[in-house]
């Protein structure tokens, strides 16, 4: 219904203009919205006049549907945004936007461009730092995927009863004494550096039970167990015939799971979260 009103405010010229200059930034972008499916030019008239003017949450909108629109004066301006990412003048937190229109838009000299950055990229000593992964995301939407992602399934290992009950570290407040680059690497290879105390173990059971977790807590007699699943568990040595700690993380890289833009808001939310 909003849209459709806010459309319909745009049929009348002088309406539409004033909802763009709204000082609620959620009815701007639903405006701009509207605006890209009506009516082409003119939201591309209103890209070039006010784009350093809007908010960052504008600005990445109005890069998503540029991309979209695939138009002529909207490559032009891609193509100005794009070198200032390669000259590294253009905000971090505009990087993954820009980016990604670009790749859906078949234009020779953004995909040459393309293609410089990802081989710069490649090239760095420090790929990670440089990444366009590691600012401007949404915290609310991070903590959305932190907390409800079927796939990632943060919880189960990050926030299921605090470190003695959970396989992986807690991660509230991990911001303050690590950088967004760590937290990154963390997201995309678990197992280049690992929390210490939470190395993956394997056990093996007298009875040939095989269980992969971390080793919460151990006496001389007995030891208890947080499994890969969530599982909590209490053995006796005598029930165990094995156990071996590996160096790796029983976590599974991000990349795959997560989209770049979902990465992209877990990160600030994991980088911001008190």
């Amino acid at each position: 219904i909003t849209s459709f009103l806010v459309w319909l405010l745009f049929q009348l010229r002088d309406l539409g203009s004033k909802v763009l200059s709204s000082s609620d930034t959620d009815f701007r972008i639903v405006a701009l919205r509207a605006l890209a499916k009506t009516k082409k030019s003119k939201f591309l008239d209103e890209f070039k006049q006010h784009f350093q003017k809007w908010s960052v949450q504008e600005q990445q909108l109005g890069l998503l549907l540029l991309g979209d629109l695939n138009i002529e004066g909207g490559v032009q301006m891609l193509n100005g945004l794009i070198s200032q990412l390669l000259d590294e003048t253009l905000s971090p937190k505009l990087a993954l936007d820009v980016l990604s229109a670009c790749e859906k838009l078949n234009d020779p000299d953004l995909q040459s461009k393309l293609r410089l950055y990802r081989q710069r990229q490649k090239e760095s000593a420090d790929e990670v730092s440089g990444s366009e992964l590691l600012f401007g995301g949404n915290a609310d939407k991070g903590r959305e995927i932190f907390e409800d992602h079927i796939g990632a399934q943060c919880v189960r290992c990050h926030d299921a009863g605090g470190s003695h009950r959970q396989v992986g570290p807690e991660l509230k407040g991990l911001g303050r004494s690590k950088n967004r680059a760590y937290l990154l690497e963390s997201l995309l290879t678990p197992s280049a550096k690992l929390a210490e105390g939470f190395e993956l173990t394997m056990m093996t059971l007298t009875d040939g039970m095989t269980m992969a977790g971390r080793v919460v807590q151990e006496t001389e007699k007995d030891l208890k167990f947080v499994s890969v699943t969530g599982e909590f568990k209490e053995f006796t040595k005598t029930e165990i015939r094995n156990i071996q700690e590996v160096r790796a993380s029983s976590m599974p890289p991000m990349q795959g799971i997560l989209s770049p833009f979902e990465i992209r808001d877990l990160i600030e939310f994991l980088a911001t979260w008190e």
